[in-house]
């Protein structure tokens, strides 16, 4: 294993393992200060609604094993919920292709595959639910929501598809979470 792939791998386990142990007032960084609330309203809960706000928490960048470098941003729900988006760090069509068909071949299942459109109904690219596998073989899946819009790549990813979905809603690839 080469020293810069070390160094990646290291970063990536780092951020993995430390995230979820951080509480949000000890978060420091660019990304402090960030956050994004929604209303939703789940099914099964009460008539009120409850105020979800995700805050990045950690950000780096990882090279796949397919060769593609990605940038990722470790959020944490305000129910404490984690997610991870990951994200193309240089656009290209080809490469947002083979980073999707990829992630695609390491899913352990597709739940839905579907096109990506924008609001007035245009095509913008490919969309699918998926379940990864666990970090360990004795970990179960996690729910991820992957697509491609444009020249880029993105993937969500949490063991809560509900917080996946409500991330990836307000989400807009030039502005981040609104």
């Amino acid at each position: 294993m080469k020293l810069t792939e070390r160094r990646t791998l290291f970063l990536v386990l780092a951020a993995l393992l430390l995230t979820p142990l951080m509480p949000q007032s000890q978060t420091r960084g660019a990304s402090e200060g960030h956050s994004h609330s929604t209303n939703p309203s789940p099914a099964g809960e009460s008539a009120r609604k409850t105020k979800l706000e995700f805050r990045r928490v950690v950000a780096g960048e990882i090279e796949t094993p397919y060769g593609v470098r990605l940038g990722f941003t470790n959020f944490g729900a305000s129910d404490g919920v984690g997610l991870q988006l990951l994200y193309l760090t240089e656009d290209g069509k080809d490469q947002a292709a083979l980073a999707f068909e990829n992630e695609l071949v390491r899913a352990t299942k597709i739940v839905q595959r579907t096109l990506k459109k924008d609001k007035t109904g245009i095509v913008t690219g490919e969309r699918a639910l998926v379940l990864m596998p666990g970090r360990k073989p004795t970990d179960p899946p996690s729910h991820a929501v992957i697509w491609t819009e444009g020249e880029g790549f993105y993937e969500i990813g949490s063991s809560s598809l509900k917080h996946i979905l409500e991330l990836e809603k307000s989400y807009t690839v030039t502005e981040g979470p609104n």
